[in-house]
């Protein structure tokens, strides 16, 4: 990972891959509960969390991450994905009060990974966040969102809110996407488009680790995900294939 990251220990990837949607309402965690694979009702304000949405038949719609940040609930959502996640929430949207939006000023994302990353994170925001917790600064959100076994940050942020610590640090240690593909690949983490599509069920990408909760109630999909769970193993299994 030196040689990747250099001698500073970290890189940083810009994400235009990734799509914000805000989640809004009376009725908005009661909703989300409902409709994701994930315990939103037990998220607390400043955690994050992964979840599936599905059809009815357990296939894959999309790959959410969960951010509670008060008022409303925050999507990050790959970009390929987030108007097909959008248009199968909202479809089921009946008398809920509940809104789904994009926000009204653009947000630019980044992501810094590397053993050092927290040393180029703490520039922008005071408090560094835990796994799975997210802070926000100054028009700028930090997320710790691990890739696999590698220290990683996601970075939000919000148009006007530009500042020299962010522009350097977009600066710092630029990777390409092929080396992020390649990094996420030796840490087991599968993404849409590549491992993940449509035609796959959860569990055979391994998320029951990370997106599921097999204590909540129902959620769309949820039957045939438990039954894979309970049966001890799903048709199929996404496996990480050395050579040498």
């Amino acid at each position: 990972m030196g040689t990747l990251f250099d001698e500073r220990g970290a890189g940083v990837l810009r994400r235009p891959d990734r799509r914000v949607r805000r989640v809004e309402g009376a009725d908005r965690v009661d909703y989300l509960h409902r409709m994701l694979s994930q315990d939103v009702a037990g998220l607390q304000i400043g955690d994050a969390r992964d979840a599936c949405v599905l059809t009815p038949k357990g296939r894959l719609i999309g790959l959410p991450t969960v951010l509670h940040v008060g008022s409303r609930y925050l999507l990050d959502l790959d970009a390929a994905t987030a108007d097909d996640v959008v248009a199968a929430l909202e479809r089921t949207v009946i008398t809920e009060d509940v809104t789904i939006s994009s926000p009204e000023e653009e947000i630019r994302r980044l992501t810094v990974v590397g053993p050092r990353s927290a040393e180029l994170v703490a520039t922008l925001v005071d408090e560094v966040p835990e796994p799975g917790r997210h802070v926000a600064q100054g028009g700028v959100r930090v997320l710790r969102r691990d890739l696999g076994g590698t220290v990683a940050y996601e970075v939000f942020v919000t148009a006007g809110a530009e500042s020299a610590g962010v522009e350097a640090l977009a600066e710092a240690v630029p990777l390409e996407p092929v080396q992020w593909d390649a990094l996420r690949v030796a840490e087991r983490v599968p993404a849409w488009g590549m491992e993940l599509g449509p035609d796959v069920m959860p569990l055979e990408a391994r998320l029951d680790e990370s997106a599921i909760s097999f204590t909540k109630g129902c959620y769309p999909g949820q039957e045939p995900v438990s039954m894979a769970h309970h049966r001890g193993h799903p048709p199929n299994l996404l496996v990480r294939v050395g050579l040498e």
